[in-house]
């Protein structure tokens, strides 16, 4: 009933900014909650609740939109709301609350200081409560969704409850159509065991994976540790692969801090990461000196090793740069590629050609002499 409820309002709201919707709501719960309070705390002060009382009660309620609009209380999305999204509201609240405070006196309301005190308290709890409230039954769906999709959902062990798998497990349960149902947790931290991480239990460490996996039924492994030396990196895969199951795993930390990825980009185990040391790192700038102005060959330049290899040299500007392969469509492929790119820029000659043709690879060389 509740996901059926989900899904008419995902469809009434189907073209219409969802987010400046949820703000409106938003602000206008607050409002509702600054005008309960205010009625609230006057009726437990014994204040005599009247028609002249409403003009306060506005006044209060539109400083208090005011200060949180200024402390952009509704620009956080709260589904990742934390500690920093509280203290706004408690700063927005505070300063709503002096200001306040200063502004009935300068009205000739009689309101003591007592009334502001507690009326903040009964404000900040009002507030938080209906942003907890949404994000607690946002999860409840979610989960809903999760339970629903479970039979067809493949069973994930993840590898590390440290940050990086805290941030896979939330990315995979708030988006269900992945298919993917975080099942147990490992950690090499024993003080870590038994505890549970978005309500999924850590059973053990990475000596304990192949019995997890037995135990659990499990049909993918993802390793979330993206702070970890290579040589250990290797040994866990090495424990994961003998279980025969699909293996996954996150970007190094060299490449979030660079940018290039994200740490929930969840990929499939690469070359680098067997190789149990650092990938060595090519200086660039001294290519320019060994290419630049150079008739540069490259056999088998239609493959894919090839075919990068050109794009990569064609950037240190050769004086001629030849392309060599046995099969015209590939060395095709990458001609034309490399004439969109750089136009009359480039001096391209494609040749079809054997490496293993003796006699017609001396020709090309002898041809190659008077260039």
């Amino acid at each position: 009933m509740i996901l059926k409820m989900a899904e008419k309002i995902d469809c009434a709201l189907m073209g219409i900014d969802k987010c400046k919707v949820r703000q409106a709501i938003l602000l206008s719960m607050d409002c509702i909650v600054c005008i309960l309070s205010f009625a609230i705390t006057m009726y437990l002060l014994d204040f005599k609740i009247t028609t002249f009382s409403l003009l306060p009660m506005f006044i209060y309620a539109g400083i208090n939109v005011g200060f949180l609009l200024y402390f952009r209380c509704y620009d956080s999305l709260w589904k990742c709301g934390g500690e920093k999204e509280v203290s706004n509201i408690f700063l927005a609240c505070f300063c709503a609350a002096v200001t306040s405070l200063l502004v009935m006196a300068g009205l000739d309301y009689n309101m003591e200081v007592v009334f502001f005190v507690v009326n903040l308290l009964m404000v900040i709890v009002g507030m938080t409560s209906i942003r907890v409230t949404y994000r607690a039954m946002r999860r409840v769906v979610m989960q809903m969704k999760i339970n629903q999709n479970a039979s067809n959902s493949s069973r994930v062990l993840i590898v590390g409850a440290g940050v990086a798998g805290n941030m896979i497990m939330r990315e995979l349960f708030e988006n269900p159509e992945l298919k993917k149902l975080p099942v147990a947790v490992i950690d090499d931290d024993r003080g870590k065991l038994g505890k549970y991480v978005f309500g999924v239990p850590v059973l053990g460490t990475t000596k304990d994976i192949d019995k997890i996996v037995k135990e659990e039924n499990i049909d993918e492994i993802i390793i979330c540790i993206a702070n970890i030396e290579p040589k250990r990196k290797r040994e866990i895969i090495d424990i994961c692969k003998n279980t025969n199951t699909k293996l996954k795993t996150i970007p190094g930390i060299y490449e979030i801090i660079d940018g290039k990825v994200n740490v929930t980009k969840i990929r499939d185990v690469q070359i680098e990461d067997l190789l149990g040391r650092e990938t060595v790192k090519m200086n660039l700038n001294d290519m320019d000196s060994i290419i630049n102005d150079k008739v540069v060959m490259v056999t088998g330049g239609g493959g894919s090793i090839g075919s990068e290899l050109c794009r990569q040299i064609a950037k240190y500007n050769p004086r001629q740069l030849i392309i060599l392969d046995i099969y015209e469509n590939n060395a095709y492929e990458i001609q034309q590629e490399l004439i969109r790119h750089y136009h009359k820029n480039l001096d391209l000659k494609v040749l079809i050609a054997s490496v293993r043709d003796e006699h017609k690879m001396e020709k090309i060389f002898e041809h190659l002499l008077f260039l």
